[in-house]
């Protein structure tokens, strides 16, 4: 009985086991037969796919050199074909110019000329006849009339008034092309054949012609057919008659047979160049390796999967918390660096705003203010000690006004360069300390330096921040430069000088274009012949509601904001038809002085403008001259030199102006070509001529003269004067003794009196 019982247990045992190993069996032939059309058709979507891309890039390369030809015959003009000289110089710069080994141009009765001059009659050819019909063309030639060489030919048609007037016609090496053919689908599996709509080889991939060499078919160049392959394949999908009608009408497609023994799966597409097509063969072998290589990994892969799953989501969670705490990291690195000076390290100008309104929110009236600072003549520290050394002095000053508005617990911002800002309670000990004005720092120049300070005091913490650092900065204006006062507050006197400027800036657009700006001319005179010798063109500005505007109050606001360009060129314009009108009444002219502001140095290109003035109004330089004052040497003396040379080499008269004003005179007269020399009114001051100031102003005049230089004294005021400068054989003269600025009317009765 137990042995009956142990025999039907070890049976039951064996058959459970024959079921397992007959379910892991089928289950494997499953999955292989799974296996084996999932890997089918995902090869063949791959296949499709892979060549998509691979012609596309094939096209690609392929329309890069039709757009060549296509750019070169839209280029042609009826010049170019008429003349035979001109069409063969344009086909060699093509040839220069691009890839192509030859280039050459038919004629449509056929004759074909190569860009050496060969030609030969291409009627009967193909290409020919496809491109005369406003087609382009790409075929494999060999021609020994046009090449001994085997080459790919493109041709294009070239259009002139809409009719086809040629054809354009490029060759390269077909080894090229093949070498091309080869780099294109090398990465390709399949094999890999380029053939026409009859199913004629033109080229395929190494690979592609082993093979058909190893089954002893005829290969490319030697009458090889896709279709005669076809001929002897075993189609599963479509037919060889779906093939050929596939390639007659252009259309892509795919079939599947048995070729030789083996499964061949093959894909073909359109180009969409001629007719040509690509066409891809993937072999059985290749679909087996990776169906086998699937279901060997069929079971594997599920264990693998979990595991690498569950190690995945391990990994991101700790990823996502190391992305996270850097992000954060970043962002308060970022946000630093977006609210920090990157050279002083206080608030940037934004963030100093941002700060300030958040801090006058409850804020009372007059509880604080805001204070802007900047050196006196910072640039001009840059220039004699070094930009690393002016970097220095700017980091020591900002730490020190740090540490000082820190202490009243306040706010320091870098609005740009050496320009600062202060957030302050309105303390007046706090004020007292800005009377210090002289900043000492040792450590890094031995000099002292000039703060000037502009005082806001808010009394409306709803007005922007950044119009209470504009008035703090205009209160600053006022006292710019100025060695006896260094701390102004906005008043309103200066409210109502802004409003003016205001005003000024609304109105001066449309006063220049309604000719308000108008030049007067004072006279310069020779004071040993008692003539006039020329004059200084002086603008002014004639408004038919406010009257004439005196220069102070617009010149240094146009300065600022770079419209006193617009008025100097409005002046010079005038000043030329003036000379021209004079030139055609008959009358002598006498050169005109002009101002070049700093401005119109930094803008460029004076020359050029001037030049085109002359030549608009049929005039010569010498009916001008050309003022530039020594301030412009200082802010940009590379600038001013450079502009100034085109002057001289342009025929123009270069005046310095304000000689003696600042402390560079010398070192223009010795860096610029000035051919005239207008000295300051300083040296002419109405404390009388002492001895010291009479040696000096003698020495300039004899050493222009030396130079070759005309000397013009201006700000003559008295006769005394007049005739000293005389002695001192300075003759030409401008100043209020002899005539102010004057209108042209008047300046025109001085000079040509009755015949006016």
């Amino acid at each position: 009985m137990d042995q009956a019982k142990k025999r039907q247990k070890k049976w039951i045992k064996g058959a459970f086991l024959v079921l397992l190993l007959l379910s892991v069996l089928v289950l494997t032939v499953l999955g292989i037969r799974l296996s084996w059309r999932t890997t089918i058709q995902r090869m063949e979507a791959e296949q499709k796919e892979s060549l998509q891309s691979h012609t596309s890039v094939l096209y690609d390369e392929l329309e890069r050199r039709f757009a060549i030809l296509d750019g070169y015959s839209a280029s042609f003009i009826p010049r170019n074909i008429e003349d035979h000289t001109s069409l063969l110089e344009k086909l060699t710069r093509c040839v220069n110019k691009t890839e192509f080994a030859l280039v050459c141009f038919a004629y449509p009765d056929g004759t074909l000329y190569r860009h050496d001059g060969a030609k030969v009659q291409v009627s009967h050819r193909y290409y020919f006849q496809r491109a005369m019909q406003g087609g382009r063309v790409v075929s494999f030639l060999e021609n020994a009339n046009i090449d001994n060489a085997k080459r790919v030919g493109m041709a294009v048609p070239v259009m002139l008034d809409g009719e086809v007037a040629g054809v354009l016609l490029g060759l390269y090496d077909e080894a090229g092309f093949r070498a091309m053919f080869e780099r294109t689908f090398a990465a390709n599996r399949a094999l890999a054949y380029l053939c026409d709509s009859t199913g004629e080889l033109l080229m395929g991939t190494e690979a592609s012609e082993t093979f058909l060499k190893e089954h002893g078919l005829a290969s490319v160049g030697e009458g090889g057919n896709f279709m005669a392959i076809m001929e002897e394949a075993e189609f599963f999908e479509g037919s060889k008659a779906m093939v050929a009608e596939d390639l007659r009408i252009g259309r892509g497609g795919h079939v599947a047979y048995r070729y030789g023994g083996a499964e061949r799966h093959t894909v073909y597409i359109p180009l969409g160049v001629d007719d040509w097509y690509i066409v891809s063969v993937l072999h059985e072998s290749q679909i087996y390796e990776d169906a086998m290589g699937v279901a060997g990994m069929f079971y594997a892969i599920i264990f693998i999967a979990m595991v690498a799953v569950l190690v995945i989501i391990m990994y991101l969670l700790l990823l996502q918390h190391k992305q996270a705490r850097q992000e954060r990291r970043k962002g308060e690195e970022l946000q630093y660096l977006l609210e920090h000076d990157t050279l002083t390290g206080i608030w940037t100008e934004p963030a100093f705003m941002e700060r300030v309104s958040e801090r006058l929110v409850d804020a009372q009236p007059g509880e604080f203010c805001l204070i802007y600072l900047d050196f006196y003549k910072f640039k001009l520290i840059n220039e004699r000690f070094g930009y690393a050394k002016g970097n220095e002095l700017l980091c020591a000053l900002a730490e020190e006004l740090e540490r000082f508005s820190g202490h009243y617990d306040g706010l320091c911002g870098r609005i740009n360069g050496d320009h600062f800002v202060l957030f302050m309670p309105h303390k007046q000990e706090m004020i007292q300390e800005f009377n210090t004005k002289k900043y000492r720092e040792k450590r890094i120049i031995p000099l002292e330096l000039y703060l000037h300070y502009g005082i806001y005091v808010i009394q409306d913490g709803s007005i922007p921040v950044n119009q209470m650092v504009d008035a703090a900065k205009l209160a600053q204006r006022t006292v710019k430069g100025n060695y006896n006062n260094c701390v102004a507050y906005y008043d309103d006197q200066i409210k109502e000088k802004q409003v003016k400027e205001q005003e000024l800036i609304t109105t001066m657009t449309a006063a220049l274009e309604n000719g308000e700006f108008i030049p007067y001319l004072q006279p310069q005179y020779n004071y040993r012949t008692h003539t006039i010798c020329g004059a200084e063109a002086l603008v002014r500005w004639k408004s038919p509601a406010k009257g004439m505007i005196p220069p102070g109050e617009f010149i240094p606001l146009f300065e600022r904001n770079g419209f006193v360009s617009h008025v100097d060129e409005a002046v010079w314009n005038q000043v030329c038809a003036l000379q021209r009108r004079w030139l055609d009444e008959g009358k002598r002219i006498y050169p005109i002085s002009i101002n070049v502001s700093r401005t119109d140095l930094l803008n460029g290109c004076i020359a050029e403008k001037l030049t085109a003035l002359l030549e608009r109004y049929r005039l010569t330089p010498e009916v001008l001259r050309v003022e530039v004052t020594e301030s412009a040497y200082i802010d940009d003396p590379e600038r001013l030199i450079a502009e100034i040379n085109r002057l001289a080499e342009s025929g123009f008269i270069v005046e310095m102006d304000d000689f003696g004003s600042g402390f560079s005179s010398l070192n223009m007269l010795k860096d610029v070509p000035f051919q005239v020399l207008k000295t300051d009114l300083n040296f002419l001051s109405a404390t009388g001529l002492k001895p010291r100031r009479d040696r000096i102003l003698d020495s300039v005049i004899r050493m222009a003269h030396e130079l070759g230089m005309l000397v013009i004294a201006e700000g003559v005021e008295t006769k005394e004067q007049a005739d000293y400068l005389l002695n001192l054989n300075c003759e030409c003269m401008q100043g209020y003794y002899f005539s102010r600025p004057v209108p042209i009317e008047e300046y025109e009765n001085m000079v040509y009196g009755d015949d006016v």
